[in-house]
């Protein structure tokens, strides 16, 4: 064993308000494994983390290197045989130093002077082009300043990786491309890896091992394939049926939007040849700088309808979707209405665009489909350019579905702004997606202030009033529609 965690216990607060984040917490890593660390906020894993690494000292218990203690004094070899990797690979980075530098730091303070980090071979081994490691951290995107990261921790040639939330900060293709070099790096040296992930679905596609933590304690443990699919403990239970549950409700609001796509399409059109339609550039126009072209994201565009609005107005339009059926009219209505606007297939809490691409981020009605509304908050405060500005049009569905299951019977909404047409299983699936939704468990749209602050967001507010002046008779009494607003 190159690792031993024997009976680690961490204590904070005073005697007023104590919390004992760890709890004899004891554990083993082999050379060259990846051991999965995963629980909820709060269960201690991050902590666990960070005694590891040295950053803290424990209050009670043992930590074994090679069989032999570590002292509470690390020495700088310490230091160097396990080297952390954090979460946001940026701010780990001095702002005014080039990555080059740093990494020439490192080595220079755990290697000495006299021996001089490869930078080709690093840049090699991260997948990264060496002119790369000219630039400043806040000239790279985030997916590029964590693969520097990682180089940066090889440079000192460690024998275990401390990966705290590695990939939580990046999109999809980012995340792969992450865990794809760390798996590669672990299996091609023999390194040896500690990887603490809240996200059980990344651990278990990574991992050799995965140990379960909740409230300090190691509740189950066991190979990646046993904890997956035979778990022992009710916990471990939860947290994959909450992976699967996000996946699935997902998969209902695309089947549902892909149903729905004719008669909704209808609707937008109807919209576009409406005064309805110069109500919203309006409010639009009222709230986005004008005077020039601006890069603008249309997140969850549907069939296209602010893409279009936008697109008139002279703005360089990207509009995205999970739903295919959707983008295909969207493309449609764009040509029709002779917009050069452009359309991907893409989840507006995940998507593939660099750091700071956008001067405005548009959402129409798509926050209450989302599984995780303060992951597609990050994910716009990274999109936006610093400035920048989120309008996030949307409203309490849930009062309203709410409201409607307490009469006996259903009936035809047929005067129902944005559901002309739609079937009572149609209606039934609409209700069920949105009570499924974390939108539907809070107060909006001050929830979305909290998700706003959480991301990073400078200032934000809201409009409660816009319902009243574009939708007007439609706008809907139990769930009015409201603008929030957050500027970067």
């Amino acid at each position: 064993m190159i690792l031993e965690i024997k009976n680690l216990s961490k204590t904070y607060g005073d005697k007023q308000a104590v919390n004992q984040a760890l709890k004899g917490v004891s554990f083993s890593l082999k050379k060259g494994e990846i051991l999965g660390i995963v629980g909820e906020s709060g269960s201690g894993k991050t902590t666990l983390l960070k005694l590891v690494s040295g950053l803290e000292k424990p209050d009670a218990g043992e930590i074994l290197l090679d069989g032999k203690p570590l002292s509470a004094k690390r020495t700088k070899d310490d230091y160097r045989r396990m080297q952390m990797i954090f979460q946001d690979a940026v701010a780990s980075f001095h702002p005014r130093r080039t990555i080059a530098d740093s990494i020439r730091e490192t080595t220079n303070s755990l290697l000495g002077r006299a021996e001089k980090p490869d930078l080709n071979e690093l840049s090699e081994r991260v997948g990264l082009s060496i002119e790369l490691m000219e630039r400043r951290p806040g000239n790279l995107s985030g997916g590029q300043c964590q693969r520097f990261a990682i180089a940066r921790a090889l440079s000192v040639h460690p024998e275990i990786l401390l990966c705290d939330e590695i990939t939580s900060a990046l999109d999809v293709s980012n995340q792969a491309q992450i865990l794809r070099l760390l798996s590669g790096i672990c299996r091609d040296t023999g390194t040896s890896a500690l990887f603490v992930s809240h996200d059980l679905a990344v651990v278990s596609n990574l991992c050799d091992r995965i140990l379960v933590m909740k409230d300090g304690v190691i509740v189950e443990e066991g190979d990646a394939r046993q904890i997956i699919h035979e778990p022992k403990e009710a916990y471990t239970q939860k947290l994959i049926e909450s992976v699967m549950e996000v996946k699935d409700v997902r998969e209902r609001v695309q089947k549902y939007w892909t149903i729905r796509t004719k008669d909704f399409n209808a609707i937008r059109l109807n919209e576009l040849h409406d005064e309805i339609s110069d109500r919203w550039s309006a409010e639009l126009n009222a709230r986005i700088p004008c005077g020039k072209a601006l890069d603008v994201l249309d997140a969850g565009t549907g069939t296209g309808y602010f893409a279009v609005l936008l697109g008139r107005e002279g703005h360089r339009v990207t509009g995205i979707d999970l739903t295919a059926s959707m983008l295909e009219e969207a493309r449609k209505t764009a040509e029709l209405f002779k917009v050069d606007a452009g359309f991907l297939q893409m989840d507006v809490q995940e998507t593939d665009f660099a750091e700071e691409s956008f001067d405005v981020i548009v959402t129409r009605n798509v926050t209450w489909t989302l599984p995780d509304p303060g992951k597609a908050y990050n994910e716009w405060y990274r999109l936006l350019r610093p400035g920048g500005i989120l309008l996030n049009f949307d409203a309490n569905y849930a009062d309203n579905v709410r409201n409607h299951n307490q009469k006996e019977s259903w009936v035809k909404p047929k005067d129902v702004y944005g559901h002309i047409g739609i079937t009572k299983e149609l209606s039934e699936e609409n209700a069920g997606i949105t009570l499924a939704m974390p939108a539907s468990r809070h107060h909006r749209p001050q929830w979305d202030g909290i998700l706003a602050k959480e991301a990073g967001f400078s200032e934000w507010g809201a409009d409660e009033e816009v319902g009243k002046r574009v939708l007007r008779e439609h706008d809907l009494s139990d769930a009015p529609l409201f603008l929030f607003w957050a500027r970067k």
